[in-house]
């Protein structure tokens, strides 16, 4: 059989390297080849081919070269820096954002604690001068591209190309330009041969949009992605448009486009959740439901699930919720997350032979920072069992493996107040304190314990952080 021939049957059962490999023993006999080119070059594309509308964090770098001016005082609802304010948040835990948790990771949302109120503050900050730069929207491609993969010699020379003469050419113009986004992360160079084609073509211009995104040049990638879909109307063009607004702090506008491209495409599943997302990110939690549960009626989506079975054990629903939760394991979700929260659900819901077995699961698959919440979540288990030695433990077990863990700071210093050690309790709202101050809990208890103490003034002063 020909080589070629076997290289296109490895690429369509994705066995890329292979590929890769067979096709570096072609092009040693003929370098001139563009078949084998071609396909060595979309091998190189789909082994490290990353989703890149899900991705979408904005990088430090990103942040402090940001030159569009956005409305500082807008109004509640209406921008993602101002959330709508829900009843009932003090039982639901919140990100350092103020944004409430949803039940599944996202690269906006799953962020370090501490780490986003410093992180422009140290970005400059290096061991040597000019050693320390912040990460942008590109490096963080990169390193998500290539984290896993080495190549020693480089398959392209992007520097010795010629745009122009390669821009005549239909099929090696649009492989190459994958390969730059993808495998080479240059998107300058890519926008130079997108802006060659970018015409009447709409997967040019579609292309284009992409670059000048990468780019941080959010206006020019709006006109070319609104110039692609009046030419051709696509799902992912849709997709990336509404993700240029909501850089823009232009929610609603995303809902709109959204919408509108929902009553296109009612079957769809990725617009039913990134509303669903949006509105998670205005805090509007009856409405994201909504989507979630819309989405779930097309697809077995995981996201969608996940913040369903949150949404049920936040408002008291833990039987509920524990049906979600099964649902998660057997689409195939083992972690140890989905187990810590089967537990909860199971103890909640009063099912008390089964919550134990569920957290030694969840301690077997669980990593550090995994385990410090498992054993965190333990101690209230314990403290509801009325178990207040073995709680004390749970949490110093927690702190053992994360001490930056300001909650169990906190609850250490209720159970120290109930057993009358007033100056530990103390002590330790205070470090709850300096390790997040987002919290108000540790103010508001330090400031009741000063109270019961006839210590008013001191009470009075906490009171007022609070």
């Amino acid at each position: 059989m020909d080589n070629f021939v076997i290289a296109v049957s490895r690429y369509r059962r994705r066995k890329y390297q292979s590929a890769i490999d067979l096709c570096d023993e072609m092009l040693k006999q003929n370098n001139l080849d563009q078949s084998v080119w071609i396909l060595k070059c979309s091998s190189l594309i789909r082994n490290v081919y990353i989703d890149d509308i899900e991705v979408d964090e904005e990088g430090v770098g990103d942040i402090l070269m940001d030159e569009n001016a956005l409305n500082p005082i807008a109004r509640p609802g209406t921008s993602i820096q101002r959330p709508n304010s829900q009843a009932g948040q003090a039982i639901r835990p919140m990100s350092k954002q103020g944004r409430l948790q949803t039940g599944f990771a996202r690269p906006v949302t799953h962020r370090q604690a501490g780490v986003q109120e410093n992180i422009i503050k140290t970005a400059r900050q290096g061991a040597q001068i000019g050693t320390a730069r912040p990460m942008t929207q590109g490096g963080r491609y990169v390193r998500l591209g290539t984290a896993s993969l080495f190549f020693g010699d480089q398959f392209i020379q992007v520097d010795k190309l010629d745009i122009k003469k390669l821009a005549t050419k239909p099929v090696i113009s649009r492989v190459l330009f994958d390969y730059l986004i993808y495998v080479d992360h240059n998107p300058r160079k890519a926008l130079q041969l997108a802006s060659e084609q970018a015409h009447q073509d709409w997967w040019w211009r579609e292309r284009l949009g992409k670059a000048y995104f990468m780019l941080g040049m959010y206006r020019d990638a709006e006109k070319q992605f609104q110039g692609s879909l009046h030419l051709q109307q696509m799902i992912k063009t849709e997709l990336q448009l509404a993700k240029v607004y909501l850089r823009f702090d232009q929610p609603t506008t995303s809902i709109k486009l959204y919408e509108r491209a929902l009553d296109r495409y009612p079957y769809e599943s990725q617009f039913t959740i990134a509303l669903a997302r949006v509105y998670d990110l205005l805090n509007n939690q009856e409405k994201a439901i909504e989507y979630y549960k819309q989405s779930l009626m097309i697809d077995n989506n995981i996201e969608a699930v996940a913040c369903i079975a949150a949404h049920h054990f936040y408002i008291d629903q833990p039987e509920i919720s524990l049906q979600f939760y099964k649902r998660l394991v057997q689409l195939g979700i083992n972690n140890a997350e989905v187990w810590n929260n089967l537990g909860l659900c199971c103890f909640y819901s009063g099912q008390y032979d089964l919550f134990y077995s569920c957290f030694e699961r969840a301690l077997q698959l669980g990593d550090d920072s995994t385990k410090s919440d498992i054993w965190y979540n333990l101690s209230h288990i314990f403290i509801n069992l009325g178990d207040l030695g073995t709680a004390t433990q749970c949490l110093k077990l927690c702190l053992c493996l994360n001490p930056q863990h300001a909650e169990a700071y906190n609850n250490i210093g209720v159970l120290h107040s109930k057993n009358g050690l007033f100056d530990k309790a103390k002590a330790q709202f205070q470090i709850a304190n300096d390790k997040n101050s987002h919290l108000y809990e540790p103010v508001f208890n330090k400031a009741y314990l000063l109270y019961q103490q006839q210590e008013y003034s001191q009470a009075y002063t906490q009171v007022k952080l609070t």
